[in-house]
């Protein structure tokens, strides 16, 4: 039973690594940083059960399923980890300086 679950946990990981961009909002290319994520959280399964639920906004219960883990234990791993990962993607996030984005703004929007 447990080889089975872990099976069909590893076939849905592979599933999101064909194809990120549908899955959870990652391009192809930039799949390291799901890898770098998961060394921060320490678990790639629950890095993709987030970034799931960001970016399809799926239910827990059905994100559970793919995962073969309980609603409310996909919902406690969302709830704790969220705040990891969004404090470890802070380095691959670039802002610019406030005069770039004046200067790149259209004309009737720099006028406010």
């Amino acid at each position: 039973m447990f080889d089975e679950l872990q099976l069909k946990r590893e076939l849905h990981i592979k599933a999101n690594m064909k194809d990120p961009m549908h899955f959870i909002g990652v391009p192809s290319e930039l799949y390291f940083l799901v890898d770098c994520f998961a060394e921060c959280i320490g678990c790639e399964a629950h890095v993709l059960i987030i970034l799931q639920k960001i970016r399809q906004d799926r239910t827990f219960k059905s994100i559970g399923y793919d995962f073969e883990v309980s609603e409310s234990y996909a919902c406690k791993i969302f709830s704790k980890h969220v705040s990891k990962l969004a404090k470890c993607q802070e380095r691959f996030t670039f802002w610019p300086f406030r005069e770039e984005i004046l200067l790149r703004l259209p004309v009737p929007f720099r006028a406010r």
